[in-house]
């Protein structure tokens, strides 16, 4: 069981920067990361699959995209440790409410892989995005703190 994660301060500006690319669609990535003690993991990536269907409200990630996904961290000597989507909301459909940043029924049933992210990205009145994240593991909201980026070796 997940009780504590650590995510990279690179892997949630470049999630945000997907999220508001693809808005008003949802958007998908897997997060890549390894397992430490104590029931703690550390994220330190997020993959993007090339591809995947995704609507105003639905993401659906086929196999062949989560088995290249599983090769691309076998190749960087990480594991899949969760993933993280967006929730999108338009501003004419917005109404403030920040509920959508807990998991849907869909999610709950889809989530499989441990650690969960939900990004709401809503569009305010000026059209600017905002965005929001909060990680679940287990489908309880996580304690988890944005640590540094690291470095990448040449």
């Amino acid at each position: 069981m997940i009780m504590r994660a650590e995510i990279d301060s690179s892997v949630l500006r470049e999630f945000r920067a997907i999220a508001r690319n693809h808005f008003p669609r949802e958007a998908y990535a897997f997060l890549f990361g390894k397992q430490l003690r104590n029931g703690r993991i550390r994220v330190v990536a997020c993959y993007e699959p090339d591809l995947y269907y995704h609507s105003e409200t639905t993401v659906r990630v086929p196999l062949e995209s989560c088995q290249g996904a599983q090769a691309r961290a076998d190749e960087k000597g990480l594991q899949i440790v969760g993933d993280i989507h967006s929730h999108p909301r338009q501003f004419e459909h917005w109404n403030g409410y920040t509920g959508e940043r807990s998991p849907s029924e869909d999610d709950l049933i889809a989530g499989t892989l441990g650690l969960a992210g939900i990004c709401v990205v809503s569009e305010q009145r000026d059209g600017r995005l905002r965005t929001s994240i909060q990680f679940f593991g287990q489908t309880q909201p996580l304690r988890w703190h944005v640590v540094p980026a690291r470095k990448k070796k040449s």
